[in-house]
């Protein structure tokens, strides 16, 4: 036990300070749609990610799988504005070593329309719809996770990434790893996602009829590093996570509380506070910030099936992200 605490505290030293110094050093500006979260259970907890005991860790941390017994599989939606849909689904299998986990996300807006400017007989000109288009932003993900010991968890994932807005379409690739280290009353997740300097490239179809020729731009994925922490005492999970995103500089702050009655354990009540990465356009220069938001949620596991709500409030005094006012909802299967 002792020599496996060393050994799991020099790996998460050297990774904490020396991996983020030579993947992704410039950031980018590619949105990866997974920051939304991954479900209803983990958001409740202030969105503090690799402590779900379902499919979902595979758009978390894979080491994560480790908790599945048989099979698990789940589910996730929500919109945001009223019009921007996310979903995402997973599956996890154990096999005769390790878990095999397999999930898709996906984020949609439809009904976009492109215009075009007409002139009347009378020489004036007004915008006329063309057509309308979509757009979708979608990660396919592969999961392995192998157990080392009863107490030190590793796992990687396989991305696939694919976007598409009217005649531009990009596509890209690349991986994460993780590990997880379990004590008696406490858990310790580690996860680097998007580790390889590999890159989303755009192509125009509209560019490449028009003028015979093909147009390439790219942008790099964020490399994103989390470090999370889950203590349990009696009745109560507590829970902290530090991340850090791409070119965002320091790390956004997560902090939830998780009570689990002893005399009813499948009802969960839990509360968090949380910081999500933003943008803001001020006096023309962008400014890459982080918000932050509470959020309130239950849970409730009925022989097997999971079913979580979350809600999140946006903290932020200027209201620039009112949208945060967000309800989420996810359900899993697990035997």
């Amino acid at each position: 036990m002792i020599y496996l605490c060393k050994r799991f505290i020099l790996i998460f030293i050297f990774s904490f300070f020396s991996l983020p110094l030579f993947v992704f050093a410039e950031g980018s500006d590619f949105f990866v749609n997974t920051e939304v979260g991954s479900s209803a259970g983990t958001l409740r907890i202030a969105n503090v990610e690799g402590f779900s005991p379902h499919a979902s860790n595979v758009f978390e941390n894979p080491a994560g799988l480790y908790r599945i017994n048989k099979f698990s599989t789940s589910a996730f939606m929500t919109t945001i504005m009223q019009d921007v849909a996310y979903q995402n689904l997973a599956l996890s299998y154990r096999l005769p070593i390790g878990v095999l986990g397999l999930g898709y996300m996906q984020v949609g807006v439809d009904n976009i329309h492109k215009t075009r400017e007409v002139t009347d007989s009378l020489g004036l000109s007004y915008p006329e719809i063309d057509y309308d288009f979509g757009y979708k932003n979608s990660v396919s993900k592969i999961s392995y996770q192998v157990s080392q010991s009863q107490h030190l968890h590793l796992g990687a994932s396989f991305s696939y990434f694919l976007t598409s807005l009217d005649t531009v379409k990009g596509q890209g690739y690349n991986m994460d790893v993780g590990a997880i280290f379990k004590a008696d009353n406490f858990e310790v997740s580690v996860c680097f996602k998007n580790i390889l300097s590999s890159k989303i490239a755009y192509t125009d179809s509209d560019y490449t009829i028009v003028n015979n020729n093909s147009q390439s731009t790219t942008e790099s994925i964020p490399f994103i590093g989390s470090y999370g922490l889950k203590y349990m005492y009696h009745d109560f999970d507590f829970y902290v996570q530090l991340k850090n995103i791409g070119k965002l500089s320091g790390f956004s702050k997560s902090v939830g509380v998780s009570y689990i009655p002893s005399f009813f354990s499948s009802f969960m009540i839990s509360a968090g506070y949380r910081e999500y990465p933003v943008k803001q356009m001020i006096e023309g220069d962008v400014k890459k910030t982080f918000l932050p938001s509470a959020v309130l949620g239950l849970g409730l596991d009925l022989y097997g099936i999971n079913f979580d709500y979350a809600y999140e409030v946006d903290l932020n005094k200027d209201k620039i992200s009112d949208y945060k006012n967000t309800h989420y909802f996810s359900v899993a299967y697990s035997f």
